[in-house]
């Protein structure tokens, strides 16, 4: 589902250098149509997401994608696919909930240039170990997600590994296109965040 055109909620999707790269070349930032939450509205959205003081509280994995990047939505699409014991939640980048993630985790909430996995202890994982991450934490079974995660940290350095991340990323939009309407969560699906 997609938020219809000319609706409150739908966010720009002008691309402006990311800040990030020494060239500037990688990524893009968001020019959102909401001012930036300031820390305090950041932490009480935090908070919403990961009710860590809560018993059973949802503490699940967040990853942030960019929401209207089709590739970026593909890969989602995949993601919950296959993520069939449900321990991932998502939200795009771009939405209230994701800007306050990222500014609690110390990201500039405009920065669009990697997907993020956020960790209800507020780590943050971006490029390359965002996709170990999700693969780990995803994975049907622990072993699965363990050996995964050290395959890839073994054969490929971090900086192979992120040049990689970063050639996608500069071109996700050329891939599969661009959407001007970012993605609403699927109804009854409760690891989209809205």
């Amino acid at each position: 589902m997609w938020i219809p055109q000319g609706s409150t909620a739908r966010f720009s999707t002008a691309s402006a250098p990311s800040s990030s790269s020494g060239s500037g070349s990688t990524g893009a930032k968001s020019e959102p149509e909401s001012p930036r939450p300031s820390m305090d509205e950041a932490q009480k959205t935090f908070n919403k997401v990961f009710p860590v003081n809560t018993a059973g509280a949802d503490l699940r994995p967040v990853v942030l994608f960019d929401g209207v990047c089709m590739f970026c939505n593909r890969g989602i699409d995949t993601l919950l696919a296959l993520d069939v014991n449900r321990k991932i939640r998502v939200a795009p980048l771009q939405s209230e909930f994701g800007r306050a993630l990222m500014k609690v985790c110390g990201r500039d909430p405009d920065d669009l240039s990697s997907m993020l996995v956020v960790e209800a202890d507020k780590s943050l994982f971006s490029k390359s170990d965002a996709a170990i991450r999700i693969a780990e934490v995803a994975a049907p079974h622990p072993l699965l997600g363990g050996a995964l995660e050290r395959a890839a940290r073994l054969l490929l350095p971090q900086e192979m590994r992120d040049g990689a991340y970063d050639t996608v990323a500069e071109n996700r939009y050329s891939i599969l296109g661009k959407r001007e309407e970012c993605r609403l969560p699927d109804p009854g699906d409760d690891r989209f965040i809205a």
